[in-house]
């Protein structure tokens, strides 16, 4: 196989450079340019999702010069000694004991470390961002990738310090970058970081360190649209006890007590609505990728659609099972409709066998909504791909997802992630 010159060129650029971060968008191949980094005889080290380890093997096997291979399943397996590929999920790497982080590995020795999804090192205070973080402090060589802009500034704290880009303390980093502001938690009164400041300094800082590919730039891809399709539905609750200007400025279901079961009330409410759109657009599309979050959705819509040959995607899956499923719904013609739950199929599965994306359960977060759709826009789809995000009309949930699509690129033009 060989690579596309997009791909030759990030070679091109980490050549020379100890640790560095792989900022391409989903689809761009940044597993390939990865396992072409590694040299024969190191012993490597991938850290990833659980769901992506087998995905890992299969490219390694493909792209990498390395021989031995060993993918980590349990943390009662020991680690391979001597060179070849150590592949292990962010779960394993360790445990928090007595408010501290404690590895379940010895981690030393490697000479080169993978980081895939590295947006997962984001949180400072977290075992996976502790362990992780000192790995890549420790290890030689070290390349972070991620599709997913970061959502702040402080998100990148992390992936940075551990990298040697940055010395500066978490409190002085957010204090420069994050737009700090002083807000009460109860009777506590503790420093947030969400916002964004000083960002062509930042950017500056970051540049020397992470490379960013557009999709756009580098490969002709056709176009891509995404719609909110707004289902004629009354809701099945009030919204008047819920403020509709703090959930748009800060749009999280945390922190807002009831919601979540408000939208999941919802999800089940439309469902109805929601299964004839999909059959009337199977009289149209060959093939159709369908998003949705709860088992309870998943499984009405799997029965409800299940003489179209359906394929069902989530975490009730083993990692062998999605592998066969996203080969069969590539390859097999009587498998029309794939459909995954949001966090189990938003990362590491091609699907463009489809060019047609239905989220039934939108997510409110715009690169969680870029992530399921990019499964399908892509390398080596040649059609126009349409995502529909299905809601209630006249909702909270509607009216935030427009705001979500309409604030879509904030952080891309603050500093270019």
């Amino acid at each position: 196989m060989k690579l596309f010159p997009h791909q030759v060129e990030a070679l091109e650029w980490i050549k020379g450079k100890d640790k560095v971060i792989l900022a391409l968008d989903m689809g761009l191949g940044k597993t390939a340019i990865a396992s072409q980094t590694i040299e024969e005889g190191e012993r490597v080290l991938i850290i990833c999702p659980a769901s992506l380890k087998l995905n890992w093997l299969k490219e390694l096997k493909v792209w990498s010069n390395a021989k031995k291979f060993k993918v980590i399943k349990k943390k009662t397996e020991e680690l391979p000694k001597g060179p070849g590929v150590v592949i292990v999920n962010y779960d394993l790497l360790g445990k928090k004991v007595k408010k501290r982080a404690q590895p379940n590995y010895d981690f030393k020795d490697f000479d080169r470390v993978i980081v895939d999804e590295a947006h997962a090192l984001k949180n400072p205070t977290s075992v996976r961002s502790k362990i992780g973080g000192k790995i890549i402090k420790l290890t030689p060589k070290a390349i972070l990738l991620s599709g997913t802009p970061m959502e702040r500034p402080v998100d990148l704290y992390v992936p940075l310090f551990s990298m040697g880009a940055i010395e500066d303390s978490y409190p002085s980093f957010g204090m420069k970058y994050c737009d700090a502001k002083r807000v009460y938690l109860g009777a506590r009164e503790v420093w947030q970081y969400r916002g964004a400041t000083n960002t062509e300094e930042l950017k500056e800082r970051i540049k020397p360190y992470m490379l960013r590919m557009l999709k756009e730039d580098v490969i002709d891809l056709p176009k891509k649209i995404i719609k909110v399709v707004g289902l004629d539905l009354p809701l099945s609750r009030q919204e008047k006890s819920y403020s509709l200007s703090a959930i748009i400025k800060d749009p999280r279901p945390i922190g807002f007590e009831g919601l979540a079961e408000l939208l999941h009330e919802q999800a089940i409410k439309k469902l109805p609505l929601a299964i004839k759109h999909i059959k009337m657009r199977l009289e149209q599309e060959e093939k159709i990728f369908i998003v949705a979050r709860h088992t309870d959705v998943i499984d009405t819509l799997a029965e409800k659609l299940k003489e179209y040959g359906v394929l069902v995607f989530d975490g009730r899956c083993s990692a062998e099972e999605k592998d066969s499923i996203e080969y069969a719904f590539q390859n097999e013609s009587k498998y029309r409709l794939f459909l995954g739950q949001i966090t189990a199929c938003s990362t590491g599965l091609t699907l463009t066998a489809a060019n047609h994306v239905i989220l039934v359960e939108p997510d409110w977060s715009y690169s969680k909504i870029a992530q399921v759709i990019d499964r399908t826009h892509r390398i080596g789809q040649k059609e126009t791909v349409t995502a529909e995000l299905l809601t209630i009309a006249d909702s909270i949930d509607e009216r935030v997802l427009f705001t979500t699509l309409e604030k879509k690129g904030y952080i891309n033009d603050l500093i270019g992630l």
